[in-house]
């Protein structure tokens, strides 16, 4: 293959030559080149990327052709060019030596070649994720609040060869992100570079931003690199250098001291800033080092900084507290007519249009189910989650004297709702909010509980004719589970 190459530039400086002599352009050899060198350098933390910049004097408008000389290549995949600029090429995943020849090419000489050896000492990075043991990688993603979710899938990785791999669904906010919780710091005080494998189905640029989150001094900054996806569709790998592209993340961005540190998680937002949806895979996230332990007091997988539980072994499905307690059963059926009702959940009734069950600003995992073939709505490590009818979905309940609630919860001792009303300027916090509370304690545990309050137990809700908004309390907060179905307001 290589005598091919070489055969190449042979045939390439007498078609030079031959244009010379007809048109008295290029390789006229009026001009030489002279001093042809260049310098080949690894130029990421594994050594196989290695960056070749050629140099020379004499000649107009000298084009430099590299051979990276990989017999391993696929045709001339190992041959560059460029006009000055570093080039670069990767080689195999191992420690070898290759003859690389630069060729200097110009409008007015003849094209002159020069060859050195580089010996690449390859070290393979660190994987931080590649999928294949999901368990160790704590994903977190924003399904709780109906936004982007991560999957461990098999596909077609970028090898062609099928292997796990993260497959990312963007619902289209600006700042949704999936995070990995390793048991260990990320360590990016020597091995700065980062890469990840990345598939988009369209071709487009699509921003994407890598942060590394929870600083392991005191005082440090969260830190983050931003890239952009080349515009073709298919595997690519993306590159975040932390020692020469960093920032601080916000709230710190005009901090210009960048302290490249140990760091609890990496997060990657997919079309950071840009509304994206669609579809991505993500694999082989490797570089860096694997630092210092990430606390976990009660030792079960689950990190201090994601474990909801943190003195109480659990499990990763449940964010580090212990299984939760369900019921096997349906509440009693509602017997109040429905024209006298306002459903914001029940079977028994149509229900208004709900904005959200839990608000970005919520503490506490929400989810669906079905028991006994009843739908249920479940709210684990409930600490407080917001429940909204904004916008057009406001709730006019200016008739209604009583709002009703069953919940089932096996640890609560306690449970509060709070209802808020937005006021005639039907906005938050307009000046004309209202909102009462109500708190209960002692209710029996492990059954289904039905609750029916006057509205007017609710001090300081004068207004109920924008009804915008509902929080629910779990006590003690941030460690208990609740079930809840036939929520709504009656006459």
């Amino acid at each position: 293959m290589k005598l091919l190459k070489q055969g190449k530039y042979v045939l390439l400086a007498l078609s030079i030559i031959a244009c010379s002599k007809d048109e008295d352009v290029a390789g006229s050899g009026s001009a030489t080149i002279t001093n042809l060198t260049f310098t080949s350098v690894a130029v990421d933390d594994t050594g196989k990327v290695v960056g070749v910049t050629p140099t020379s004097t004499g000649g107009t408008n000298t084009v430099y052709t590299i051979d990276f000389g990989d017999p391993e290549a696929v045709g001339d995949s190992d041959v560059k060019q460029t006009s000055g600029p570093q080039v670069s090429y990767e080689y195999p995943g191992k420690t070898a030596t290759y003859d690389i020849t630069v060729t200097a090419d110009a409008d007015d000489a003849d094209p002159v070649s020069v060859t050195n050896q580089h010996t690449v000492t390859f070290e393979a990075g660190v994987s931080l994720a590649d999928f294949e043991d999901e368990a160790i990688l704590n994903l977190r993603d924003d399904r709780d609040n109906d936004g982007l979710t991560i999957e461990v899938e098999t596909k077609d990785g970028k090898d062609g060869n099928p292997s796990k791999v993260g497959v990312v669904n963007n619902k289209g906010d600006q700042y949704e992100a999936f995070i990995v919780n390793r048991a260990k710091h990320i360590d990016v005080t020597s091995k700065s570079i980062i890469t990840m494998d990345f598939y988009q189905e369209t071709a487009e640029e699509i921003p994407v931003l890598m942060k590394l989150g929870g600083a392991s001094i005191d005082g440090g900054f969260d830190i983050e690199v931003q890239t952009t996806t080349e515009a073709t569709s298919g595997w690519q790998t993306l590159t975040f250098d932390f020692s020469k592209n960093a920032t601080n993340s916000y709230p710190n961005q005009e901090v210009s001291t960048i302290t490249l540190d140990q760091f609890q998680s990496l997060i990657v937002f997919i079309g950071f800033a840009v509304e994206t949806t669609g579809t991505f895979y993500v694999d082989n996230i490797t570089g860096g080092g694997l630092g210092i332990d990430v606390p976990d007091t009660d030792s079960d997988g689950v990190i201090d900084s994601i474990d909801k539980c943190v003195t109480v072994p659990g499990n990763t499905e449940n964010n580090g507290c212990p299984d939760v307690s369900e019921p096997t059963d349906a509440p009693a059926a509602p017997t109040v007519l429905a024209a006298n009702v306002i459903s914001l959940f029940s079977d028994a009734y149509t229900d208004v249009d709900v904005t959200t069950w839990r608000t970005d600003w919520s503490m506490g995992v929400y989810k669906e189910k079905t028991v006994a073939g009843n739908p249920v709505k479940i709210y684990t490590t409930l600490d407080y989650v917001g429940v909204e009818t904004v916008g057009d979905n406001l709730v006019d309940a200016t008739e209604m004297t009583h709002v009703h609630i069953d919940i089932w919860s096996a640890n609560a001792t306690g449970f509060q709702l709070k209802i808020v009303d937005f006021g005639a300027d039907k906005a938050y916090a307009g000046g004309d909010d209202t909102e009462g509370l109500k708190l209960i304690e002692g209710f029996a545990q492990g059954q289904w509980v039905s609750f029916d309050f006057p509205l007017s137990d609710f001090v300081g809700l004068t207004n109920k004719n924008n009804v915008a908004q509902f929080v629910l309390n779990g006590f003690p907060s941030g460690q208990v589970d609740v079930v809840i179905d036939n929520f709504y307001f009656y006459k």
